[in-house]
């Protein structure tokens, strides 16, 4: 799977000393996985926020990128290793000085200007964390109506990635624009029964006349390469933008927790389809987007969530995250 994936991204790969190179925290995040308090600090500083909703802009080659702020999830840190004790799992989050209980995963939902197209990945939570769910309302404040919205594309159809589609009465949001899922995870979410596939249903079906499926692993925009990454859901996705030689790769939730996932990959979360895929998965995303030294966008990963994984000097499978604003 590892070199399937080398396939998939098709990058120049980069030592991690050139990665590192002129960074503050760079000694120490291949060490133990911490980072200085000053990088931190610089982190926030440059971040822009708006009306109390985040936003942070950066390019990608000739694409403009803004991670904006969806909300904060609260969740049990159980909920990130079933096949662990809680005693492993506080130990692992007081090594890098994180409360043990509970844990935060932010909504980091991007939105992406080319030339000619204003793109969504995933369209944030609704009625989940006090302040999910205000998707439109940031975009506007961007300078975007809903109907300004071409593309909308989807990593998977979980309720804090497809929250946002539907308004009150049953229509499409963003109703100008194409949207896309995988042909898989469409397939599976319309199978399923209960509640948590009602809300699901009720949120993706709608969208059935706008709707675009394709299999994964290809281009499905200019510049934008589905990249299968199966076992948090059957169908599940990450993305590759690519833009004069620059690369980002948008995680979705291949990982949900940025120092559980990364130093225990082979905890079990509570939410994946097929738990020992998902680790696979993890383990073969991870290891390329270090030995590439990609910069990624963690959905739910501290916002803005944008850095690298890094890997540990000392342990196999194993990786830090840099933030890089």
């Amino acid at each position: 799977m590892h070199s399937n994936l080398d396939s998939k991204f098709n990058e120049k790969k980069v030592s991690r000393r050139n990665l590192l190179k002129g960074t503050a925290a760079g000694a120490v995040a291949l060490g133990s996985g911490l980072f200085l308090p000053e990088q931190l600090t610089q982190a926030k500083s440059d971040v822009e926020i708006i009306n109390g909703t985040g936003f942070y802009r950066f390019a990608v080659g000739d694409f403009k990128v803004t991670s904006i702020s969806d909300g904060m999830l609260t969740i049990p840190t159980n909920v990130f290793a079933t096949n662990a004790s809680q005693t492993s799992i506080d130990a692992v989050l007081e090594t890098v000085g994180l409360t043990t209980e509970p844990a935060q995963a932010p909504m980091n939902v991007a939105l992406l200007e080319t030339s000619d197209s204003l793109i969504l990945f995933d369209t944030g939570g609704k009625d989940l964390g006090p302040i999910g769910g205000q998707l439109t309302t940031a975009l506007s404040q961007l300078g975007h109506a809903p109907e300004d919205i071409t593309h909308v594309v989807f990593t998977h159809a979980h309720p804090d990635h497809v929250g946002g589609t539907i308004d009150a009465d049953g229509n499409p949001i963003f109703s100008q624009a194409q949207h896309f899922m995988s042909e898989t995870e469409w397939t599976h979410w319309l199978s399923q029964e209960g509640a948590n596939a009602e809300f699901i249903t009720s949120h993706i079906l709608p969208l059935e006349n706008q709707m675009t499926l394709f299999q994964g692993d290809e281009e499905i925009l200019p510049g934008i390469y589905a990249i299968s990454t199966p076992g948090h859901t059957p169908g599940h996705m990450a993305y590759s933008l690519s833009s004069n030689d620059e690369k980002l790769v948008l995680t979705g939730d291949v990982s949900n927790h940025y120092v559980l996932s990364l130093k225990k990959p082979d905890w079990h979360l509570a939410f994946d389809s097929n738990p020992e895929k998902a680790v696979e998965t993890r383990i073969a995303f991870f290891n390329h987007l270090a030995d590439a030294g990609t910069k990624v966008l963690g959905y739910h990963f501290p916002f803005p969530g944008v850095g690298y994984v890094v890997a540990s000097r000392t342990f196999e499978n194993q990786w830090s995250w840099l933030p890089s604003m």
